[in-house]
Parts: structure tokens; sequence; C-alpha cells
């Protein structure tokens, strides 16, 4: 905001919204980073961006004006030395901004003062854990001046973190969580050589300041603070890989496990010995390591990281290669070349690693052409600074993974992937989320963070799935993803979202799974490729789609009650709260495949991943009623189940096979549908941990049966249409 302040941006978006190309050519700024930069300043509320793609000021210049004259020596200022020295210029410095702190930040309106407190508190935070928990309560600490501990402790007392008890200075049960959780700050933290260059970025060599030289020389970064706040911020999303471990190694037979386990960007390897210490003494396989040994391969292009790997797997077997995860074809020549020629024995695993590999010219552009029809919200720049168009890429994301899938085993990729938030969610969501500085540091810093739903869609599209049941989104309990776990695993057949030039095979799906009366439009087909193209799925099969999953968003499920099917496009919402099931149909020809399973199976997932989306619902339409229709009614009907407690019904089944809750019967929703008397019966199925009904129940309902795949033999009686 400094920098757009300085360089007059700032004034003229005030006067008038500008586009960044505008921008960039009138200011002479760096597209890219100006986008990132952008894109923040429209989360946090300070930036309209209107549908035009203009950017205005919110508040007018004025108020950015607030921003100290003097902001500069804060982002400059060493924390340790200025809290440590007596009546130095650090010192006096660091006093001065807590004196105003202290005060409210006086003449400083709240929105400006917020940003004023995290500059100041930010690195302050977390430094003092460092020096010990119980640092404030000392009286002559050794580390922290008698003037700076005093203006703390004022502070702290100031904002509830501290209090005076008669043994002196304490800190409140706020103000030790705030400590405790203080390493999430060290993320950002460790991007300030970055935010110290700003005006580099927006407006002058951004090329020059990330250079060319090795990994170990990084300008933009300090490395080992990055590193150290990273592990320590991600031991609960390790704690749930762990499970996906222990579900590889403690099952025979041991002798089809895998023999390695190598971690692309080792870090220091942290990561392999957790795994090996996991293995070793909670697993079956752990206890017979004599008769199947495992092979730990340590894999980065970092030296000093190769380093720190072999002090800390000293002891257990190792592989130590130098290698680049843009070039997994190199990497298992160079294991060949080490002795590992069975690479397909290897076990994958890497943590919060695609979205730094180097980005790569596009292999295929017409392919980034077409994805110019999807909507990607990530703002991604080129290391000259540049603004690299969202489908380039994405498309450099697929392209990628295909590389990987060509040298991933039958074992898959254990994989726990960071991503970006859609800005208008991060705007919604404010302080819930860590998003909007996590999503520009990575932007400043030439990274390529996408949606959690396209690094999904991306891995599908070169036929890399994830093992159902077992993915996982963090935070867990809340509708957005900032993070997910998956099993990646190679399939014979690919999914990715329709194009126009799929419009003939569709219809094709269309009129051989469906009888006349209950076929939709050409239309409405249409609409949904066209309009609505990525709530919607495709399969590949030996070059050619063999089976396609339709739906929508929807905002709510009160409306299908009064609605049948041919309507249900009314009620498309792009930012619905529910994904709709519409319809699945798979070729004739292709029967027996698994293909509704797969495609089922990644919907799940991918509602999951989707922004502000609360559950998966669907009309479905009962396979067998007709043949009990003169015994029981239809209520009664979709409760019955055989004599292994599972639903009576195959349609019913498959869904509750999937996770799926029967709700209700919903009458007059398909009126042609007379096998089930014109009606359809509401499906549920809940998408996140411990997650409250969201489809109240107007009439009796079923329960849902174990989580496990359809046998194939089931496929010809669904009659490829589990929906419609």
């Amino acid at each position: 905001m400094g920098s757009f302040v300085r360089h007059g941006v700032w004034e003229a978006m005030s006067a008038r919204p500008m586009t960044l190309k505008k921008l960039a050519s009138r200011y002479r700024g760096n597209a890219g980073h100006l986008h990132a930069g952008l894109r923040l300043l429209y989360e946090l509320g300070w930036v309209e961006w209107d549908e035009a793609d203009r950017y205005g000021v919110v508040a007018g210049a004025g108020l950015a004006r607030q921003l100290l004259n003097d902001l500069e020596e804060l982002a400059q200022l060493p924390v340790a030395q200025a809290l440590a020295t007596e009546q130095s210029a650090q010192s006096e410095c660091l006093l001065r901004w807590l004196d105003r702190c202290n005060a409210s930040w006086p003449g400083v309106e709240p929105r400006v003062a917020s940003l004023l407190d995290g500059a100041l508190l930010a690195p302050l935070l977390a430094y003092l854990p460092r020096l010990g928990s119980d640092i404030l309560a000392q009286t002559q600490p050794s580390d922290i001046s008698v003037a700076a501990l005093h203006a703390l402790h004022t502070l702290f007392i100031q904002r509830g973190w501290g209090h005076i008890e008669a043994a002196g200075f304490q800190l409140t049960p706020s103000g030790r969580g705030l400590l405790a959780d203080s390493d999430a700050l060290g993320t950002v933290l460790s991007y300030t050589p970055m935010l110290r260059h700003m005006d580099d970025l927006l407006f002058g060599d951004a090329q020059a300041f990330f250079g060319q030289g090795e990994p170990e020389h990084e300008l933009h970064l300090n490395r080992t603070v990055n590193v150290t706040a990273s592990g320590m911020q991600h031991q609960s999303h390790f704690a749930e890989l762990d499970t996906l471990i222990l579900r590889i190694f403690d099952h025979p037979p041991l002798a089809t496990q895998p023999r390695y386990i190598a971690d692309m960007g080792c870090g220091d390897g942290s990561l392999l010995q957790r795994i090996y210490e996991l293995i070793k003494t909670r697993s079956a396989r752990g206890q017979a390591l004599a008769e199947y040994p495992l092979t730990l391969i340590g894999v980065d292009d970092n030296a000093l990281s190769l380093e720190a790997t072999a002090k800390t797997l000293a002891g257990l077997p190792y592989l130590l290669v130098r290698g680049s995860i843009g070039d997994p074809q190199q990497l298992i020549a160079d294991l060949a070349a080490a002795g590992i020629e069975d690479s397909e024995n290897i076990l994958h695993v890497r943590a919060f690693l695609d979205h730094e590999r180097p980005f790569r010219p596009i292999e295929d552009k017409k392919a980034a052409q077409r994805r110019e029809g999807l909507e990607y919200t990530g703002v991604y720049v080129a290391r000259d600074g540049s603004d690299l168009q969202p489908a380039q890429a994405v498309q450099g994301l697929v392209e990628h993974l295909r590389r990987w899938r060509m040298a991933v085993s039958r074992f898959g990729l254990l994989l726990l992937e960071g991503h970006c938030l859609r800005p208008n969610t991060v705007k919604r969501l404010g302080n819930t989320t860590e998003s909007a500085h996590f999503d520009a540091v990575k932007a400043f810093s030439g990274q390529q963070l996408v949606e959690a739903s396209v690094f999904l869609m991306a891995a599908a599209e070169v036929g890399l799935f994830p093992e159902p049941g077992l993915s996982r989104t963090f935070p867990e309990r809340l509708n957005f993803t900032r993070l997910s776990l998956h099993r990646l695993l190679p399939q014979f057949y690919t999914i990715r979202h329709p194009v126009r030039a799929d419009l003939s095979r569709l219809k094709y799906l269309n009129q051989m799974c469906e009888p006349s009366a209950m076929r939709i439009s050409t239309a409405e087909i249409k609409r949904r490729v066209c309009d609505d193209p990525q709530q919607q799925m495709v399969l590949e099969f030996g070059g050619q789609i063999a089976a396609v999953l339709y739906t929508q968003r929807i905002d709510s499920v009160e409306a299908l009650r009064s609605i049948d099917y041919a309507e249900v496009g009314r009620l498309c919402q792009a930012e619905g709260r529910y994904v709709q099931l519409l319809g699945l149909f798979v070729a004739p020809e292709m029967h027996g495949r698994g293909f509704s399973d797969a495609l089922l199976d990644l919907m799940l997932v991918y509602g999951s991943l989707l922004d502000g989306v609360e559950a998966i619902v669907g009309v479905t339409r009962c396979a067998h009623y007709s043949l009990y229709q003169a015994e029981c009614s239809l209520d009664q009907y979709i409760e019955l189940c055989d004599e292994q407690g599972q639903l009576l019904d195959p349609m019913l089944h498959f869904h509750t096979s999937h996770g799926a809750v029967i709700r209700e019967v919903l009458p007059g929703f398909r009126p042609g549908d007379t096998d089930n008397e014109g009606a359809g019966v509401l499906i549920e199925y809940r998408l996140r941990s411990e997650q409250q009904t969201v489809v109240e129940t107007a009439g009796p309902q079923a329960v849902a049966t174990d989580t496990k795949l359809v046998v194939n033999q089931l496929e010809p009686i669904l009659r490829n249409a589990v929906i419609e």
C-alpha cells in the first residue's frame, strides 16, 4: 500500500477505477506483482474489483496516507538487537514504535491501525518464544532491555495478554496461547527479505532480485525460518498422513509392500524419519524389517538440505539424491545409477512442494487455450514480474503431473499440498483464514498455488486419482480448503471437465442411456457444458468419452420439493451451498469397468474441496420399485433391507455404499417415471467431519450402510442413469 501511494497508483485508482493492464502501462509496473498486490488489497477490503476487471480504491487516498512515513524503518528493524540493547539506534526505534502502539496509534483510523499492529507485532510475537516461555515474567532478562521489557508489559496488559500479580507480571491464558501459536507467523515472516523490496517487485527489476543462482543462495526468503515454521505449523497434518502410511504398511502380505519411500523435497529429513519410526513401532512391517527392509530416499535440489537430511537419518537405511521436482524421469535414472533399478517398488511422498516447482514453458498450447473457458482465480507471476495467465499456469500443472504419472508406481503418491482460495472467499472469511497473506507471499515469490478442486482435477486429467475415503481437507470442519491430503493412485482412464467439442458425444450418450421420455434436452446439455463446465466431469478411456457425470450448484434443497427434473436448471447458482447430482451415464459398451464408481468417488472429493459447499444432494430413481409396487408404498420401499442389512434397491444401495443417506420421497419430481409413480428419492452426502445434517427431512428416512464400492455386476442394473 505504501508503494502504491509513493508511485501515485493509489491516487489514480481513487480518481477512477483502472484495469491491471492500464496500471502496469501507465506506471511502468510489473503486471504480475501488481496483480498479486491488488488481489491482496481487494481481499482486505481496501480495493474494489468490478466485473470489467477494473480496480478502484474503497476508502479514498486519504486513508492510505495515514500509514506512517517512517514505516520503512520498521520493516528494516532487527528485532533481536532492538530488544536486547540499551540506548542504541535500534532500541530507540523499537521503543518509539511500541509507544505509538500503546497509545493506540494517535490520529490513525482503526483499519489502518490494524495494519500497523501487524507490521510491529508479528516479528515481535514470533521472536519472543525463542527466548523462553517465561521471558516476560523475568525481572531482569538477559535478552531484553529494561525499557523494552516495560514497554512489552504495557502492551500485553492493554491487549489482555498479561496482568500484574503479587509475584509480578504473568501471562493470561490468551497471552500464553498467542505465544505458543506464534510459530505460524514465521511462515510469512520468512519472506521478509522479499517484502522489504516491494518497490522493486512492483516497479523495478524483479528478475534481478530473485536471481538465477543456486537454491541455497535464495535472496527473497529465509529458508531456515521457513522450514522450521512450516514444520511446526503442519504437525497436525502429518498426523493425518500417519493414517495413510499405516494403511499401507500394517496390512499383509508384507512381500507386496513398498521397498522404498522417496521424499521429493526432503528438507532436513524430518518427514522421512517420522515415517520410518511410525512404520517401525506401529505397523506389521516394522516387526519384520530384517526380512523385509525398507530404504528411505531423500531427494532435494538443495545441497544444504541433503546434508541436514544425512544427519537426521543417521543410523537408518537411506539414500540421498540431488534432484528436482520438475524432472521425475531424471530422478528415476539417477536412482537406477545408484542401484535402485526397481522403481516400481517406490512409494513417493511429498509435502507442500508442487506449487514451488519452477514454471516450465507450456508444451501443449492448444490445451492451454481450451482452458481459457474455465474459471481459475489464482494469480501467477512469471520470473520477470509479468502476469502469467491462469490457464497457462494450470496447463503447466497438468503437464507437471503427467510427467509424475509416468514415474509413480502402483503404490501411488502420498501428497500434502497447499492451495489458494478464491478472492471472494478470502474477503468473506476475513480473519477466519490466513489465506490473504499466505496467497500473497506465494504469488509475489512466483509460486503457483491453485484451488484445491483445480489441483484434484489436474491430477485426474492425467490418470491420478485419490484413493476413495482417504482424502483429508484442512481446515476439517469449515467449508473451504487451504490444504489437502491425498493418496493418488494411477488408473487406466482419465477424467476432465468437458468442452464444447464434446457435445456430439454427450448427446449420443444421452440417447443411448435413457428412454426417450426421460432424456434431457440438447439445450440443457449445452447449458451444462458451455455455461458451467467445472461442475461436469467426463471420463475418457481408449481416447473416447466413456461416461459423464452432470452436476450443478444450488442454494436451496427445499426448492427441489417444488420442482420437477425438467426444470432443475433454473435452480443453478454459481456460488450455491449444495452440489446437486443431475445425471451419470456410461456408454453401453463400457459396462462392468467401474466407471460409475470412479466418477461418483471423484465428485465426492471434488465437492468437498469447493469453497462454500455444505453437502452434495441428488434426487435419484429406484431401480426395482415396480416389482414391489403392489406390496408397499414407495416410502416403505426405500427402507427395505436384505438379510445383510443393505438396502434392497440396487440404485439406493449404490448411493449408500458410497456414503449417502436416504432422506425422503419427493412426489412428482419425475412425472414421466411411471415405474416410480412419478417420484424421486432425495439423497444427501455429508462432506466434512462431524458435519450436521443439512437436509431437513420431511418424511421417513433410511440409514446409510457402510461405505464400500459396488461390485461391477450391479452396473448394468443401474442402467447408466444413477440420477436421472
